[in-house]
């Protein structure tokens, strides 16, 4: 605007815009290609949503072959036993395998007929532990073990695990656990024979 108030604006050929056959090509050009790939773009995505909508998948839980073998370079696994009031009774945390021990195992359960009748066998195999070092769970001796994993905390020897189907499959493979309480065949193993059970 100038002093007056009136619109100061410039012109080419008493037009407001420059006006040309090449501009004007140029510019419907561009606009039918981005138009083009608007429409390309949008039959892709119902293509895809489509294929989703339409695709499925049956398994036979009773007869389950995908088995899936779980190493020490997918997964890892550490565990203790920790009693309750060890704030209180500490001498109970300090000795805690001679009350109770944790047993880890690969247990492979499968269904055979005998006499006429299905029966499920299980065969379990224990895994040997000890005390986790550093390398497990991503631990490194320049870290800092807020949970003190490398000293009271147990992990298998060896890590190879597998794991089949559901607990009525035909074959069955899982990991188990297992808290159960101390016997002297135990703390004989774990402990060269130094240490007695509790009779409690």
């Amino acid at each position: 605007m100038d002093v007056f108030g009136i619109p100061v604006s410039l012109t080419y050929k008493n037009e407001p815009r420059i006006k040309s056959f090449s501009g004007g090509f140029a510019t419907i050009f561009m606009r039918s290609g981005v138009l083009a790939y608007l429409l390309y773009q949008c039959v892709d995505v119902l293509k895809r949503k489509t294929i989703l909508q339409s695709s499925s998948l049956k398994l036979d839980l009773s007869n389950e072959e995908n088995m899936y073998r779980l190493t020490q370079n997918e997964f890892d696994i550490a565990f203790k036993a920790e009693y309750n009031f060890f704030k209180t009774e500490p001498e109970v945390q300090e000795n805690i395998e001679l009350y109770a021990y944790i047993q880890l195992s690969q247990n492979i359960y499968t269904w055979t007929t005998q006499n006429g009748r299905s029966t499920q066998v299980r065969q379990r195999n224990r895994l040997e532990t000890e005390i986790c070092q550093y390398g497990r769970l991503g631990l490194q001796e320049d870290t800092i073990d807020y949970l003190n994993i490398a000293k009271t905390y147990q992990c298998p020897k060896k890590l190879d695990f597998q794991l089949q189907g559901s607990y009525s499959a035909r074959v069955s493979k899982q990991i188990q656990i297992g808290i159960y309480p101390c016997n002297q065949t135990y703390l004989d193993i774990t402990t060269n024979g130094t240490k007695k059970q509790l009779i409690l």
